[in-house]
């Protein structure tokens, strides 16, 4: 999978809510930038980076320069990777995979391990021409951490860089680091115990106590500055620890309890707290079973109770980080066939948490439709083969989608002994893919039955999809015989007409041209075309909707046929509507008249103005209104006065119901003829 498709998969906000967390807690500046330095998100950042280095542009460059030096290291292979900036601060970087693949890095930094050179950061200043009183405040605000508090937090962001893949490896982690922290304990308490360190011996009788000399100096005293009485071990407890001390200690007298321990903080000599983990036990009591003697030891736990507060810490973010992810961690021993969840697959799966659980408890959770394919793939998972399946499981009648994957253990016979995996919920992802599946589809169907001919073809020549009625309209055989073809070279009769098409396409202009079926014919058609690019603009494909308009680009020839003949006619045409107003007239008609169409339109113009009686004008409408023509000569008035004589045909146009619409007039002009008529008329 790309890169940046790994990283569309991140929620960036949800991170940036962990990191947030992190700066808060920790003091520790954070970003996330991928392998080409752009910052994905970020939380805080020191104000001698943000105000002075970072806008600089010899500093930045410097800042460049160190973040690339850093990134190539991480490229290598390192788990990461420590460096001194040009700047002179402290950087440090692990880098972000997932599912294998190095696809960003998380910075942190801008620190000193040690009391930085003031020398070199005046001189700086006074380089680059930064103030440098604010430069210098700025510096002060940097921290100075030792590299053991740097390891730790290194740690910890290399386990957020595996949260946010897998979130399996952390666990695993945390569990190692429990034990090897209960190891340590352990070995400190038995040297402790050993040498006497930290020792307590208390008389029950007089309520007299020997606090040995570690116990004193572990608290900050002096050997005489502490009485040997209980009442001051009472005066050091945290007041919100007390109860529980005294509880823990009337139990071991009680019997209810083999031996005393307890967890409390004491008042040092400084005013802090240390936490101590006190263990004893009553080694005398008299004949009526009162205790006599106590003796006990104090162990300094307060690294131990600050881990111990830093892990329950991470896995706070851990177990957010799952939340968020909807991804829970899972264990099963093979030979107990146990199985442990975390949280999140007891919500996953809708089983009230801590509910016993083995492989059954699992596969009974499962579709019953996918049951059989999920113990097969398990099957031979025990056998060797990866682990990483999706499949669906009922939680409360309620269908959801998962992916699991884990890494199975085997010992020296190999034979399958336990396994380590992590389990996501992938409802949302399945419905989605379903929706766009579905989408596809009505899509799809639509297009096949769209009567207009639909395309998607390369920038070189070759379709990639097409629809039935493009193959139909261009007379090929079939979706493969069209698909088989040069577009530039049988589809066009030039090239060039080619070109000229794209270049509409890329203006997202309609195009209307000719185009040449596989007979030869010719045939018209409208293009609705459009380009589809990739992120860098480069051209991937040509898309659009065709439609064969050959039949109305005949029709379009005959009526220009049609209509320059009328324009160019020696004879007088008009058109009006119903009521024999004006609705179009040709050249010829305002030749004759001197009338133009916008001055005639309020003149019924089968006569314009005659001296001829109601009679015949009546005559003319009843004719035409009953469907029949009306032909004779109508004496009329040009603008300019003159009378004439023109010979008349009037027609009705009828629709489709057979209702008259408009009426079309055809004349000329007869005067001459009837000033002949008139003469011999009067002649004889």
């Amino acid at each position: 999978m790309a890169k940046n498709k790994l990283l569309d998969f991140i929620d960036f906000k949800q991170v940036s809510l962990l990191l947030d967390g992190f700066n808060k807690t920790t003091g520790f500046v954070t970003a996330i930038l991928d392998l080409d330095g752009n910052i994905l998100c970020q939380s805080g950042w020191r104000n001698i980076c943000v105000r002075f280095h970072r806008t600089n542009k010899e500093t930045a460059h410097k800042c460049e320069i160190s973040d690339t030096r850093i990134a190539n290291k991480l490229a290598s292979g390192e788990e990461y990777h420590s460096y001194q900036c040009l700047n002179g601060l402290i950087d440090v970087a692990v880098p972000l995979k997932i599912q294998g693949i190095h696809i960003a890095n998380i910075f942190t930094g801008q620190f000193f391990y040690e009391k930085p050179n003031m020398e070199f950061f005046i001189n700086q200043a006074q380089t680059y021409d930064f103030d440098e009183k604010a430069y210098i405040k700025s510096l002060e605000q940097v921290p100075i951490v030792n590299k053991k508090q740097v390891r730790n937090v290194m740690d910890f962001l290399l386990n957020m860089t595996k949260v946010i893949s897998e979130m399996t490896k952390q666990r695993m982690e945390q569990l190692e680091l429990s034990k090897e922290l209960k190891k340590s304990e352990q070995r400190w308490q038995f040297a402790i115990e050993g040498n006497g360190d930290g020792l307590w011996d208390w008389n029950m009788q007089t309520n007299e106590v020997y606090f040995s000399e570690q116990w004193k100096n572990m608290l900050g005293y002096k050997s005489d500055e502490v009485p040997h009485k209980f009442d001051f071990w009472d005066k050091l407890v945290h007041p919100h620890d007390k109860k529980q001390a005294y509880k823990d200690i009337q139990r071991h007298i009680d019997g209810d309890k083999p031996e005393y321990l307890n967890e409390h903080r004491l008042l040092c000599k400084d005013g802090s707290y240390k936490w101590i983990r006190s263990k004893g036990k009553i080694t005398n009591r008299d004949r009526f079973n009162k205790p006599i003697r106590f003796i006990g030891t104090h162990i300094d736990i307060s690294d131990y109770k600050a881990a111990q507060d830093k892990l329950l810490e991470q896995q706070l973010f851990l177990t957010k980080a799952q939340s968020i992810g909807k991804i829970g961690t899972w264990e099963l021993d093979l030979k107990k066939n146990t199985l442990k969840w975390t949280a999140q697959n007891y919500d996953t799966f809708g089983i009230p948490a801590g509910t016993p659980l083995n492989y059954e408890t699992f596969i009974n959770c499962v579709h019953p439709d996918d049951r059989i394919y999920v113990d097969t793939e398990w099957g031979a998972a025990l056998k060797g083969k990866s682990y990483d399946i999706e499949h669906r499981i009922i939680n409360n009648g309620e269908v959801k989608w998962v992916r699991e994957k884990c890494d199975i253990e085997f010992d020296e016979n190999n034979n399958a002994v336990s396994a380590i995996g992590f389990c996501q919920d992938i409802t949302h992802r399945k419905t989605s893919e379903e929706a766009i599946k579905e989408s596809e589809a009505v899509y799809r169907n639509l297009v096949e039955v769209m009567p207009d001919g639909v395309y998607k073809s390369t920038k070189d020549g070759k379709f990639v999809e097409v629809n039935q009625a493009l193959v139909d309209m261009l007379g090929y055989l079939n979706k493969d015989d069209l698909m088989s073809i040069d577009i530039k070279t049988q589809l066009y009769f030039k090239v060039a007409d080619r070109e000229s098409v794209v270049l509409k396409e890329k203006q997202e202009q309609r195009g209307i041209y000719r185009m040449k079926k596989k007979d030869g014919s010719e045939i018209w058609v409208e293009d609705h075309g459009w380009l589809n690019y990739d992120e860098k603009t480069e051209t991937l494909y040509h898309e659009g909707i065709m439609r064969d308009i050959t039949q109305r680009k005949n029709h379009e020839e005959e009526l220009l046929k049609l209509s320059t003949a009328i324009e160019q006619s020696p004879s007088i045409i008009a058109i009006t509507d119903k009521k024999g107003l004006l609705e179009y007239v040709n050249p010829q008609f305002t030749k004759l008249t001197g009338y133009t169409l916008k001055e005639a339109k309020t003149i019924k113009t089968f006569i314009i103005t005659s001296g001829h009686t109601k009679r015949q004008e009546k005559e003319i409408w009843d004719t035409i209104n009953s469907g029949d023509i009306w032909r004779g000569d109508i004496h009329n008035q040009k603008k300019n006065g003159e009378n004439y004589w023109e010979s008349v045909t009037i027609s009705p146009v009828f629709n489709e119901s057979g209702n008259i619409t408009n009426f079309l007039k055809l004349s000329e002009d007869v005067s001459n003829l009837s000033s002949v008529f008139n003469y011999l008329k009067f002649s004889c």
